[in-house]
Formats: structure tokens, sequence, C-alpha cells
């Protein structure tokens, strides 16, 4: 899809609500001289983009297409690579300010966010977006990893969701992946299609915004859809996608010193009755040949890291504000080592110093409960795979460190992830039935045997909300609801909120920031720490250690952390809500045979 420098779209197709706030400005496909400014108005009008690099004496201008509900402006021709752009939106006499960076050169150290899953709770999405204020000066870009809002084709979830995202996109190029719920009413995602501009361009060429690569730096960004056809989909990448993924594996982009792959479900699943997603699982080893140093996703909602059965990195996180799922934590699986698990909200800070990258996952406090870095020449983790020492406490079967890029790697013994064969159910009771607690099958996918596996069907945690009414408070002094969704008690804190000495609320700082007249509106500086929003830190550095309980305690962080975490202390942490009064014995994960063979 081509893409003018000004476009201007009338929004009359793709939804039949009618979109009732303005939502914007926002920030999309980000260069090293360029970037498309976006707004969504109630009503079709037009607008002016004035811009200048800051500290410059001339504002440059830009005008916006005929009048429309939906407006983009490419901004070209911006200097220095890595420097600070300011701008003002003028339109409907009102104006909005913001600042921005554009893509450093190569080999200037920078840093981005990922994290996801915002959907059904604005109160928590906020406390999230407040966190990632108070990372601002340390960020270059934003990748949400999907589930934005709960329904993608309802204006109204998307006027829920620009009011509180709206401090951060103001000044923060975003990018996105496609989650199932951008695709929940017959997989039909134009109205994400319209909001977001992405980029689509180099070789191979994407012909669909909902997948795409972009080199950042000395970064290689590769964001795959999921979601193309329905959730557990035999042909989930079948066609023009998996086309261009085969060639962009085979052809890493000129100056790529790191790559990373995005996406909304990732490989695997500690949520009670899930696996993760088998068809992506079947990449793994074409990952690892490519390159892929990480595999970022979310839909699941917690954060956990790990390595992949290759040995890839791992991280999961979908604590954008969504309701928290039960995690299973860190425990041994066939298939995957995990290092770190917890029910948590917060976001994954990646920050990219040459060869150098480490990746923080924190907690909404700003606390790091989590890390790891790899290529670090200077003070490496490892010459050879001796220097890892004794494998992790839930290593994989058969498994083994190797040392990539000056840092300990555990792998899977070959082949420990395959699937398990089977004619009859009672083959796999005889298999898996000791650690299933909920139904045991064959299941015959397709007419060949070779694809055939053993399932266990755990029971559901709920089938309606009352199911879970008498639950008790999961940690003490945490008050909230409960909720059945999706067949699973899932817990909102009504606590996730800055305290009252906090300064103004985010819905007064957004509101000043919308409502500046044009005459004497005031630029402000969100790169600059002073002008962000000062509230409270609602989970401090001294809690930061994971709320669990009892036994749980000591496998939820990891060894990495441990030292740089405090013991946990009572109360209600907003960071760390929920697991329910039962913890499910887990169930086994799907044990396969064979592999997609191509």
């Amino acid at each position: 899809m081509q893409r003018l420098a000004v476009i201007a779209l009338l929004v009359t197709a793709g939804s039949a609500e009618a979109q009732g706030v303005f939502r914007g400005p926002y920030l999309n496909d980000v260069t090293g001289d360029a970037i498309t400014v976006l707004w969504e108005s109630p009503a079709a009008s037009t607008g002016t983009v004035r811009y200048r690099s800051v500290g410059a004496a001339q504002w440059q201008t830009m005008q916006s297409g005929a009048a429309a509900r939906h407006q983009e402006v490419r901004l070209t021709g911006l200097t220095p690579p890595g420097g600070e752009i300011e701008y003002e939106l003028d339109t409907g006499g009102t104006v909005y300010p913001g600042r921005f960076r554009t893509a450093p050169a190569a080999g200037a150290p920078f840093g981005f966010v990922v994290y996801g899953d915002n959907r059904s709770s604005p109160d928590q999405h906020r406390v999230v977006v407040d966190a990632l204020l108070r990372e601002m000066p340390g960020l270059h870009f934003a990748i949400n990893t999907g589930d934005m809002v709960s329904s993608g084709q309802s204006e109204s979830d998307w006027d829920a969701f620009f009011p509180v995202a709206a401090p951060f996109l103001a000044s923060m190029p975003f990018y996105v992946a496609i989650g199932n719920h951008e695709a929940s009413l017959g997989n039909n995602i134009s109205v994400t299609r319209r909001i977001f501009a992405l980029p689509t361009g180099g070789t191979p060429a994407a012909n669909d915004e909902t997948y795409y690569r972009f080199l950042y730096g000395n970064v290689e960004m590769i964001i795959v859809n999921v979601e193309v056809d329905s959730l557990y989909t035999l042909a989930l990448l079948a066609g023009a996608q998996e086309d261009w993924l085969k060639e962009v594996l085979a052809q890493p982009l000129a100056g790529a010193q790191h790559r990373f792959v995005f996406l909304h479900q990732g490989p695997y699943s500690s949520k009670q009755g899930r696996n993760g997603n088998f068809w992506l699982r079947q990449w793994l080893d074409d990952f690892k040949t490519a390159g892929i140093d990480v595999v970022f996703s979310g839909h699941d909602h917690y954060a956990e890291r790990g390595f992949t059965e290759q040995g890839l990195y791992y991280v999961i996180h979908g604590g954008g504000g969504a309701p928290l799922y039960n995690t299973l934590g860190p425990r041994s699986t066939n298939d995957h080592t995990i290092m770190y698990g917890e029910t948590r909200l917060g976001y994954a800070i990646v920050k990219i110093d040459g060869p150098k990258a480490t990746v923080e996952i924190k907690g909404i406090g700003g606390e790091l409960v989590d890390t790891f870095t790899y290529g670090d020449a200077a003070a490496p983790e490892c010459s050879q795979p001796a220097d890892c020492g004794a494998a992790p406490r839930f290593g994989c079967p058969g498994g083994g460190w190797e040392c990539r890029r000056s840092a300990c790697q555990y792998s899977c013994a070959a082949g420990s992830g395959s699937m398990v064969s089977c004619v009859t159910d009672s083959a796999c009771t005889r298999q898996i039935g000791a650690n299933c607690a909920g139904t045991v099958s064959c299941v015959h996918p397709s007419i060949n045997p070779l694809s055939w596996y053993c399932n266990c069907e755990l029971p559901p945690d709920c089938t309606m909300t009352s199911d879970c009414a008498n639950r008790p408070t999961p940690i003490a002094g945490c008050t909230g609801t409960w909720a059945c969704v999706d067949s699973q008690c899932e817990f909102t804190t009504n606590l996730c909120t800055p305290q009252q000495d906090a300064g103004p609320s985010d819905a007064a700082l957004a509101d000043d920031a919308a409502a500046t007249p044009a005459s004497d509106a005031a630029v402000a500086s969100p790169m600059d720490a002073a002008t962000l929003p000062d509230a409270a830190a609602v989970v401090s550095v001294a809690d930061a250690a994971a709320v669990v309980s009892g036994a749980d305690a000591a496998v939820v962080v990891s060894p990495d952390a441990a030292e740089a975490i405090a013991p946990v202390s009572e109360g209600c942490h907003c960071g760390s809500t929920a697991r329910g009064d039962a913890l499910w014995v887990l169930g086994a994960l799907a044990l396969f045979m064979v592999r997609r063979r191509r």
C-alpha cells in the first residue's frame, strides 16, 4: 500500500458506531528524517502541523488534506538523525503540542518499550501509562503487542483507549502488532487498519500493514500478524505473509546487529488451559537459523521470560492494563525453560548500545523485577558453556547451556518438544494421565497420523461471574472485582490509581493539553522529566519482589533479579495482582511429535 506525504481519509465505513472523542495527535512510522502525525476527529475537519528542531527559531508548516475525520500528515526532511523535534497540531482552534525523537544514526544507543493488552480496564491502563510517562526520557519509541481494546471494530472502545493513552502517544512513535481482540468480530480489522499508518515498504515489501519490518538504528524489528484467520487456525501464517516471512528471515536488513520478532500470541503460555501458539512454535527453528535474538509477545496477562527449546530468549508481557491472569509460574516443561514468571502490571524496556542489548522487565513503580543482557563483550557472562554453571532450576529435560554473544542461553534436548503419537485416549492416559487434572484425549487434527497428539483439557475455572464471586481477595488489603472472562476468573483491583497527593490526574493533564487555545498555547516538553505527570509510584522499589503466597514465593523471582529486589511487603500492590484462591494442578502440556516440514 502506497501512502502519500499527506493523506486524508473520510471515515464512512468499517464500523456502524459513531466516533465520539478527539483522538490524538499520535505518531507512527518514524525514520531518521520523517514521521507520520495522525489524528481523528468526531466530525470532518482539517489541521495544520507546525514543527521544528528543538532550539530552532523557524517553524515549518504542513497542512492536512481536505476535511475528514481521519487525518495523516507525513513530515519529511527532519534533521538531524536522533534529534528532538517539537510540533503543534492546530485543528478546530485548539493546539495540541508534542515532541519526539527521530531515529538515530547507526551505532547510537537508544531505548524503547514493549507492552500490550490494555483492554477492558481503563483505570489499570492509566496506571501503566503513568509509569511509561516516567520512563519517557529514556525511550525513543514504543511497540504494543496487541489487544489495545476489547473489540477493534468498536469505535467506543477506541474512544476509551485514546484519552488514557493520549499523553504518551503525543510524543512517542508507536508501532503495533495485531491482537485477537483487534480481530474479534469475524476477523475484520478495518477500523484498526484505518487508525494506524504502519510501514510496508522495503524488500520484500509487505502487502498489508498488519505485518511489516523496519530498521531502527542497528535493530531489525519484525512484526508478525498471528491473527490472520482465527485464533488457533491451521493456516496461521499461510499465503502472502508466510512467503514474506520466509524472505525476511533469509534476508537480514543491512546494518542490523540485532533481530527481534514481535507478535501477539507467543509460542508458550503459563495460563491454565493454554499451551501457547503451536503453529508459531514450528517457526522457532527457522528463527534460530535466521539469527533472531528475542521473541516478544503479549496475549497472556502476566510477565514471563525464558528460553525457547532452541535457546532463543522469549518475553511475554501482557500487563498493560487488562485484567490480570493467574500464572502457573516457573515450572518444568518439556519444550522451554522459564527463568521468571509473575502476575503483574508493567512493561519491558529494551536498551541497545551497539552489539549489547539489555531487556528490563519492570513494574508500574519503575522497579526492576527481571533482566537479561547479551552482547556485552566488555563484561561477558561467559566465553564457553562451562562458564554458565549448573542447569536452571526449571531447565527443560536433557538441556544444556550454550554461550552465544557473551551470554548464557539454555537449549532443550533436540526434539524434546515434539509430538507424542497416539491412536486412542487410553494411550494418552498412560502417557500423561498422571499429570493431568482434567480430561485426557488423543486429538486427530487431520487424517495424517503423524499429526495426532495427546491433549490435557483442563476444567474451566468458571462459566459465569457468580462462580468467581466468593473467592477471597488474592492479596491482603487489596479490594477489587472478580469476573469470569474466557472461562477464567480474572481479578481487577480498584486501587490501581495514583495517590491523592500525587498531583493532577492523567485526565486533567490530558484535558489541559487538549484544550489549550491556539492564542496562548504553551508547548509542553514531554522529553523533560520535570514536565511529566507527578504520579506517585504505586509500587516502590523496596516493594519490588513478587507478591505471592507461601510455597510459590521461591519460584517466581529469577536468580538474575534476586539480589536486586527487596523482601515482599504486605498489602495491595497493583504491580502484582492476583492469583486466585485455587492454583490448579499443572496439566500436562500437549506433547508434540512432528514439526512442520518445509
